[in-house]
């Protein structure tokens, strides 16, 4: 069995768990997953899945009932293509509704997967006060997030976006329900 397979065998089956999470090698973990034989009732199989060069982690010991492992999905952008940096050089009327519409582009732009904070210039307090100066780094990270971030508040505050890094290394990300690991590649062994 496979990852595609275990995926369909659990999808909407409500009985899985991971029973346990550990270090392998570096940059590995394992995930000690039980569940529920979806044809045999009282039936429990064990796996693991091993994931390889983890570069996030969120996943925690528990109860899940989706699994998905995809190489496309806005939780990767971080991680692959082309990332920058979005500046500002002039003082908007309101540093607020920059922020919210920011806020909300980041939203947009990743289906609610990534977290404005991870994004933005530091904390809302702090971006304030480079929005009241003037000048100064609104965001930080994959370029299709700036230039939505750039759009949304074009408007009221000009925008330029900066090219830096791209990151070519093609990464994956296991889904638990809404909890993730994005690595190299996930390999699944079955116990019993």
């Amino acid at each position: 069995m496979d990852l595609e397979a275990l995926s369909e065998l659990l999808d909407g089956h409500s009985n899985s768990f991971v029973t346990a999470i550990r270090w392998q090698a570096e940059h590995d973990r394992v995930l000690d997953i039980e569940y529920e034989d979806p044809k045999l009732l009282n039936v429990r199989h064990r796996c693991e899945i091993t994931c390889t060069w983890v570069k996030e982690c969120d996943v925690s010991v528990g109860f899940f009932d989706s699994l998905q492992y995809l190489s496309e999905h806005p939780l990767l952008l971080p991680h692959f293509g082309p990332q920058g940096s979005l500046f500002f050089s002039s003082s908007p009327s309101s540093p607020e509704s920059v922020i919210v519409r920011a806020q909300a582009a980041i939203h947009s732009a990743s289906d609610g997967w990534l977290d404005p904070r991870s994004i933005l210039n530091g904390p809302i307090g702090r971006l304030l006060v480079h929005l009241h100066h003037g000048s100064g780094l609104l965001a930080r990270g994959p370029v299709p997030v700036l230039d939505a971030i750039a759009s949304a508040v074009g408007p009221e505050l000009p925008c330029t976006v900066t090219h830096g890094v791209t990151f070519e290394t093609p990464l994956r990300v296991l889904l638990l329900n809404d909890r993730s690991i994005i690595c190299r590649s996930a390999v699944l062994s079955q116990k019993c």
